[in-house]
């Protein structure tokens, strides 16, 4: 179940306090969001970081022209010290090996392409060893 940010209140560094529509209030530190990079980069910049409002319509807190938001689920399971929802944690196999194996896919990859006359050469497909969780948008 969704919990939507109501409110926030900056309380110093890179905490903010953040209570939800059930009226559970809770403190989220975000300097751990300081060495992820992509669009978090822009928390290095205090003033950024602390000029923060709230999308009343999706319930999330933002930076920038919403250019950069963590879903409310992020937050709550931080602010409570509680686990995100199960759909929400990806299965082990996510970040291990393909379930599937790439020769598996290589080999039939390989025989569409003759079947169908076409690329004249090797279809090969690269899986990456480790992957992570994209933030969700709602």
């Amino acid at each position: 179940m969704l919990k939507d940010v109501v409110s926030a209140v900056y309380k110093g560094g890179y905490k903010i306090e953040v209570t939800f529509e059930d009226g559970v209030i809770g403190i989220v530190d975000f300097s751990k969001y300081l060495n992820q990079g992509g669009v978090f980069e822009k928390f290095k910049d205090i003033e950024f970081f602390k000029n923060f409002s709230i999308n009343k319509e999706l319930g999330v807190l933002t930076w920038g022209d919403e250019e950069v938001d963590i879903a409310p689920e992020t937050l709550y399971a931080e602010a409570t010290n509680t686990p995100l929802p199960d759909w929400m944690t990806p299965p082990a196999e996510f970040f291990g090996e393909p379930v599937v194996s790439a020769d598996l896919v290589n080999s039939a990859a390989e025989l569409f392409v003759k079947q169908r006359g076409g690329l004249n050469g090797r279809v090969d497909v690269r899986w990456p060893r480790k992957s992570k969780p994209h933030s969700r948008r709602r």
